[in-house]
């Protein structure tokens, strides 16, 4: 039998075009067809969905954060949430910090730990006290005075090498303060390293100023050993 086109009439005899008639009863295009009704309605499913997502994202979503005077910044910073720190928009310097209760006890602490220190150097209880430095230095170990009553303290137990390292490991953070570099030059004169104290007394002149220095330095005697030679100088 001869293959019937589509379009022809039936041989039915119907009077029908074939593919309305008996092309539709025929097995193979009936399941030709439920799968091309099947992926439609998959089709139709998936854009439906894909509709409802995006009329829900443009309801529930974010809005511009661009207003009409162009401050975007602005309302960005609006919207963040509560557990955020909230950025200064653009253009403005950001407020300083308040102080809290530890900022305002720091001072009055540390005060209170230099009064401890002096006490405890003035009955000789030089443990103590460089208990009480350590405890300064951590408080403050950018000041320079921190670093100094611990070096003192070690030097004064007899400890002068552990004095001048200690020292030594911070002298770069007080580039223009003349007292480390001149109690470096006192611990090396003790500890008999004449050359590094000649340096790091030349060093505390340039920054301290070649009278104080010289004057301080002809009358202490942790220098006695080269007080010829600063006379000299």
């Amino acid at each position: 039998m001869s293959k019937v086109a589509r379009n022809s009439p039936c041989p039915c005899g119907s009077g029908k075009k074939y593919k309305y008639c008996c092309l539709r009863n025929r097995p193979e295009h009936r399941w030709l067809t439920r799968r091309v009704t099947t992926g439609s309605v998959v089709l139709i499913l998936l854009a439906l969905g894909y509709g409802a997502f995006a009329l829900l994202g443009r309801v529930l979503g974010p809005r511009s954060i661009h207003g009409k005077n162009g401050s975007g910044s602005q309302q960005a910073n609006q919207s963040v949430g509560t557990n955020s720190i909230p950025l200064p928009p653009v253009g403005e310097k950001p407020l300083p910090r308040q102080a809290g209760e530890a900022d305002r006890e720091q001072p009055r602490r540390e005060n209170d730990l230099n009064e401890d220190w002096r006490r405890a150097v003035e009955r000789d209880d030089c443990e103590r006290a460089l208990q009480i430095a350590g405890a300064i230095s951590v408080i403050s170990p950018y000041k320079s005075s921190s670093w100094l009553k611990q070096a003192y303290s070690l030097h004064e137990l007899g400890r002068t090498e552990d004095a001048f390292q200690v020292l030594s490991s911070v002298i770069e953070m007080f580039p223009d303060e003349y007292l480390p570099a001149y109690n470096l030059a006192c611990y090396a004169c003790k500890t008999g390293r004449l050359d590094e104290a000649r340096h790091w007394l030349r060093n505390s002149i340039e920054v301290g100023g070649r009278e104080r220095v010289k004057a301080t330095a002809l009358r202490d005697s942790d220098l006695e050993t080269l007080w010829q030679e600063i006379n000299r100088w």
